[in-house]
């Protein structure tokens, strides 16, 4: 039906109307997919748990994820299991999907209700310099039925102004994940919604957490203003050099993994049955854990 109209709409030229048509068909083909896949079993808990250790157990293949003593699921990380013939467990079919429009502007709003709640914290009557009122502002971008592109804009003059000028950690915080995420969607409208093809090391990338909360504070502006690849029609990044910069748009990272009979068993599954692992990022890893609560 939604494609329908989307066919329909096309000769009146709205861009509004055709971009949440698109957003909407995004949006249902997911949940239409979500609603046929196998049992998900997830994993969660503060970081350094445990947790992707606990997987490679399970599954057989002992070193084969990211880990390291700080902070490094930072996506999650969803894999099928399945019998088959193999010796050993294999990790396939690496792939990468990108939130949608609808769960885009859901984590703007949570975004700046995280940073509202932490500017009424302020001991101090806040003046941030070329924001009359802050508060206004923020109220202003959670508004969700105004023009996204507008509260993104002003999404990001918020977080950079605030994040330079005020006096407490948590605000800093919130301000600097508000712009960074801000920015990401900005630059990656046309990629929302999509799944991609990757390499394991380009799924690696897109699944450690290469930085500290307490670093939103010292880093650069431009830091938190990713230059996202240029991305072909082919459906794959496997060629794109760097597919770092989209790691604050990643819906979850998936993978295959094709275990052995004795794994199998082991699991009490059998061939041509199937579930999913979810390993998801710890929490506390990732400044105020905003984007990890929304996604999980």
């Amino acid at each position: 039906l939604a494609t329908s109209m989307l066919g329909r709409a096309t000769p009146l030229g709205d861009p509004v109307l055709l971009t949440d048509l698109q957003t909407l068909i995004d949006e249902i083909s997911t949940v239409v997919k979500d609603s046929s896949q196998p049992a998900r079993i997830g994993f969660g808990g503060q970081f350094g748990a445990g947790k992707t250790r606990l997987i490679e157990a399970l599954l057989g293949c002992g070193g084969m994820f990211p880990v390291a003593a700080n902070a490094t699921t930072g996506n999650i990380f969803e894999i099928t299991v399945k019998q088959t013939g193999r010796a050993s467990t294999e990790l396939t079919e690496w792939r990468v999907e990108i939130i949608g429009g609808t769960r885009a502007r859901s984590m703007l709003e949570r975004f700046a209700a995280r940073a509202l709640a932490e500017l009424e914290r302020e001991e101090y009557t806040p003046q941030f310099e070329g924001l009359d009122s802050p508060e206004k502002s923020l109220r202003a971008i959670m508004k969700s039925d105004a023009d996204f592109d507008e509260r993104l804009m002003q999404a990001l003059r918020w977080g950079e102004v605030v994040r330079r000028s005020s006096r407490t950690t948590e605000l800093c915080y919130a301000a600097a994940e508000l712009c960074r995420f801000a920015r990401a969607v900005q630059l990656g409208r046309q990629i929302l919604g999509k799944s991609f093809s990757v390499t394991q090391a380009q799924a690696n990338d897109l699944l450690t957490l290469k930085h500290n909360a307490s670093s939103l504070l010292r880093a650069p502006i431009d830091e938190l203003q990713p230059v996202l690849p240029e991305i072909g029609p082919a459906g794959s990044l496997t060629d794109v050099e760097s597919v770092r910069p989209l790691f604050h748009l990643v819906r979850k990272v998936t993978a295959t993994a094709e275990v052995p009979e004795a794994v199998a068993r082991n699991l009490g599954i059998g061939e041509g049955v199937d579930f999913r692992f979810v390993d998801c990022p710890g929490g506390g890893a990732d400044g105020t854990g905003v984007r990890d609560e929304e996604l999980s």
